[in-house]
């Protein structure tokens, strides 16, 4: 017959020496200054970048999104302000307009072509964002 389990026994403590280095971590080196200095510099540079990669799109949508507005009400393209949105946004709506042909409302164009390239800006912007991400993000 067993007398039991071996839990249920007292096993003899371990010597002094084993139970020390137990106890004791191992050292680590902290990071130098240079390295946690190089570390913040490369995450402040892909904030920035994603920032400006966001503005630039913004700028963008919104001008594209203004023309739409100003052609489909029907403002005056002689306009300061009318003719200066259009001259702005019209290198970015371009090589969309021979996609689709213009709409009529209410007897104004409204260019099918701008809301492609407001969608296609932004997908582009998304995918530069991302890319950014994973090529300058450090490594986990």
């Amino acid at each position: 017959m067993s007398p039991g389990p071996n839990w249920l026994f007292r096993h003899p403590p371990a010597p002094p020496a084993e139970r020390e280095a137990a106890r004791v971590p191992p050292v680590r080196s902290a990071p130098s200054l240079l390295s946690r200095i190089a570390r913040f510099l490369a995450f402040d540079i892909v904030v920035r970048l994603r920032q400006l990669l966001r503005l630039a799109l913004l700028v963008v949508e919104a001008m594209v999104a203004l023309r739409i507005v100003l052609k489909v009400t029907g403002a005056n393209a002689q306009a300061g302000f009318s003719s200066f949105v259009y001259r702005v946004s019209s290198p970015f709506v371009e090589p969309f307009h021979p996609v689709f042909a213009d709409q009529s409302v209410n007897q104004h164009p409204f260019e099918v072509g701008s809301l492609l390239a407001m969608v296609v800006y932004a997908a582009l912007a998304y995918l530069a964002v991302r890319v950014v991400r994973i090529i300058l993000s450090p490594r986990a």
